[in-house]
């Protein structure tokens, strides 16, 4: 294939890729309190029975941000199969 056959594909896969991402991040997004008590399940497990389980933010923005870092990192590892393959295919 020519140079420009080759940066079509590309092109071609990384929307692919792209699509994938943001699809398994608004699932992640969609369901975000099922996931953020999974990832707390291990803190809380050490705390203990007595004291109660709490995560505390200390800015005005860092609840959103751990949003928006648990759904990127989810997005990226819910459509990781599609994005392996994608890469696998170019």
């Amino acid at each position: 294939m020519s140079l420009t056959a080759h940066l079509a594909e590309l092109r071609h896969r990384l929307v692919i890729c792209l699509g994938a991402f943001v699809l398994a991040a608004l699932v992640i997004y969609i369901r975000y309190p099922a996931v953020l008590s999974f990832l707390e399940h291990p803190y809380c497990s050490t705390v203990g029975l007595h004291q109660a389980c709490s995560l505390y933010v200390t800015g005005p923005l860092d609840g959103f941000a751990i949003r928006l870092n648990v759904t990127a990192y989810g997005g990226l590892i819910l459509g990781s199969p599609a994005l392996l393959f994608q890469l696998w295919r170019f």
